[in-house]
Parts: structure tokens; C-alpha cells; sequence
């Protein structure tokens, strides 16, 4: 007997579409139609009980029949008080949809107009509509992101760092840049169709991809929460450091004579990942082990950080120029933004005028 993924709550949900969910008729007596109602935002909730390689599904006490009438259109309906009787199949389709059927006879919703179909069996039709179940404790495992030809774009420079150093006094200095603040390295993944499996709650998941999409991550763990219908959204964001020695390995050094100073600004570049439709595998792990794969789409947004670079100035006092005022006026100016230290130069410059010192490109 394999396992019974839907093991352990009567409140399973049961419909097709983005909004049709499956109701029992509630009118009187104890015969109920099977209906599914569209443009709800819930159903009724239903049982499912596993007996040999077949399945019991029903409502309170009231099991499902298939209406054991002549001809191959059977109604679906629940019967009240009576004993577990007809048996179903429920067999994985792809997406994370179940096909629902006794023999050969698979469950349809009847397609007639307006909002409420009832549920009926065809007896010699092919499986053609299939519907999601939530609630079946099962839950996305791994989400494996494809390669497409499209890389991340260039999306401008984050500041990283800025050391100045200035003296009067004489002789050779060493400056070094080798700190950096944190960025942040966002994912955000988001499902394009709107029947996508319906996933219970919520649940950890390891998103793999390419450099072409986190830079310099492999996998990165992510959150997703399901909605009614099964449209499912994910976020994800972590911490990295970018541009310091822990974790680049990345640092500039030069040496300054004084009288004089020096300076070093340090960049990373930014690159942006955006598509609608990236191609991706979802494999989905079930209560006591049953597990399936499909293959789906996702909208995917990356930001992320790398190659840092450095960017340095120096300059030299005439012959009794240095004051410490004059030294001083590195230390002076403020780098709030990227477009600031972009005049970093010029902002150097005024600080030695020709008739107090000079710029060395040494």
C-alpha cells in the first residue's frame, strides 16, 4: 500500500480553476449533488480516506457516490448516513493536479454556463478535467531554476567605501581600503499561472540557480505561501558582504608621500535580473513520502552585487604650504551618494590648488 498523503484532516479543499471550488448541495434530504461553484473564495471541506490502492472521499458522514443510474452519465452526489461504498482513484497529473474517477468513469465539472457546475462521472471518457486538493500536507521541496539566454544587466555602482589620510609631516605613508559595508542580495520569485499547485501554508524551499542570476550563489533558501486557488508567491532576501577581504578578497593599497594626502573610493557594480517567464522544475514532497516533479514557469527578479573596484588620489605640498587647516580639508567633504563621489576628483583638486601643492599620479 503506498502512502496516504491525505492522512490526518477533514478539511481538505477540492475545485478547478483560479475560484471553483467543490460544495455538497446543501438542500434537504440526505442526497446532496456534488456542485462546484466558481467565483468563491472557499469550499467545503472534505475528508479522503485511503482503502487498498483506492480512496473513500467524503463530507461529514456523508461519503461520495457515483449515481448508479443506465447510461455513462453518472452525478456525483454525497448520501448521508449511508456506509463507505464507491471507491475512487486519484492520480497525480502534472502541475500538481489530481485526476478523480471510479473505473473508467473520471470526474467532470459540467461545463454549462454560469457559476455553478455540478460534478458528474463520464464512464468511457478519457481524463480531461483535473483539480487541485489543499490541504494534503504536501509541500515544495526544491525549486531548480533553468538557464535562458538572458543574463543579469548592469545597473549602476553602489558605493562601498571611502579612506582619506593627510599630513604635514614628512615621509612615506601607506593607506589601504579593505572594508565595506553590507548589501543586500534580493530573489523574489513569483508564479505566472494562476492554477499553479496549490501548496499548504507555508514552507522552507532551496531555490537553486545560476551565477547568471545570484552572482555569486549557487541556492538560497526562500519562503512561499499559498492563496486561495493556488496562485503561490515567494520572497526571498539574504544578507551578503560584498567588497571586504572576509568575503571578496578584495582591497586596494598605495602609498602617499607628505607632506600630502591621499584617497580611495571603492565601487561595487550593481546587475538586475527581471523576466516574466524563466523556466523552472518543482519538485514536491507529500506526507508519508510520496513526492512528484513538474515542470513550470516563474516571474524572477534578482539584484545583486559584484566586481568592485577602487578608484585613488594623490597630491603633494609645495614647500611650507601644510597647515593643518589645509589638511584638513580632505577630511571635510561628505559622500552621501554614488553621484558625490563621482566628483570625488574634482572635490580632491580643490583641496590643492596650484599655489599650495600637486597632484602626483604616481
Amino acid at each position: 500500500m503506498s502512502p496516504d498523503m491525505f492522512e490526518g484532516t477533514d478539511k481538505l479543499q477540492i475545485g478547478y480553476g483560479n475560484n471553483c471550488h467543490l460544495f455538497w448541495r446543501g438542500d434537504r434530504g440526505n442526497v446532496k449533488n456534488a456542485e462546484f461553484r466558481c467565483a468563491t473564495s472557499k469550499g467545503d471541506n472534505f475528508w479522503i480516506k485511503k482503502q487498498g490502492d483506492q480512496y473513500a472521499i467524503g463530507f461529514d458522514d456523508c461519503p461520495l457516490y457515483w449515481r448508479g443510474d443506465s447510461g455513462n452519465v453518472k452525478n456525483a452526489e454525497f448520501r448521508c448516513g449511508k456506509p463507505i461504498s464507491d471507491l475512487f482513484y486519484i492520480k497525480p497529473q502534472p502541475d500538481g493536479m489530481w485526476a478523480i474517477g471510479y473505473d473508467n468513469c473520471p470526474l467532470y465539472w459540467r461545463g454549462d454556463s454560469g457559476n455553478v457546475k455540478n460534478g458528474e462521472f463520464r464512464c468511457g471518457h478519457s481524463i480531461s478535467d483535473v483539480f487541485w486538493i489543499t490541504g494534503a500536507k504536501c509541500k515544495p521541496s526544491n525549486v531548480q531554476i533553468f538557464d535562458t539566454d538572458d543574463e543579469a544587466k548592469f545597473d549602476g555602482e553602489e558605493l562601498i567605501g571611502v579612506t582619506t589620510a593627510a599630513s604635514c609631516s614628512g615621509g612615506e605613508h601607506t593607506l589601504i581600503l579593505q572594508q565595506s559595508k553590507d548589501l543586500t542580495e534580493d530573489l523574489t520569485l513569483g508564479t505566472t499561472k494562476s492554477t499553479e499547485v496549490n501548496w499548504q501554508v507555508s514552507a522552507s524551499v532551496t531555490v537553486e540557480a545560476s551565477a547568471k542570476f545570484l552572482g555569486s550563489g549557487g541556492s538560497v533558501s526562500a519562503t512561499v505561501g499559498s492563496s486561495v486557488g493556488g496562485a503561490v508567491s515567494w520572497e526571498s532576501s539574504r544578507e551578503k558582504t560584498t567588497g571586504s577581504t572576509s568575503t571578496t578578497g578584495s582591497s586596494v593599497e598605495i602609498t602617499y608621500k607628505t607632506p600630502g594626502a591621499a584617497m580611495i573610493v571603492g565601487f561595487a557594480k550593481r546587475y538586475v535580473f527581471d523576466k516574466s517567464q524563466v523556466p523552472a522544475k518543482v519538485t514536491v514532497t507529500c506526507a508519508g513520502g510520496y513526492s512528484y516533479k513538474y515542470d513550470t514557469t516563474f516571474s524572477l527578479k534578482t539584484k545583486t552585487y559584484s566586481q568592485t573596484f577602487y578608484k585613488h588620489y594623490r597630491a603633494e605640498f609645495l614647500p611650507g604650504q601644510c597647515t593643518h587647516s589645509r589638511a584638513d580639508c580632505v577630511y571635510n567633504w561628505r559622500f552621501s551618494s554614488y553621484k558625490s563621489v563621482m566628483d570625488a576628483h574634482n572635490k580632491f583638486n580643490q583641496c590643492f590648488p596650484a599655489h599650495i601643492g600637486k597632484l602626483t599620479k604616481k
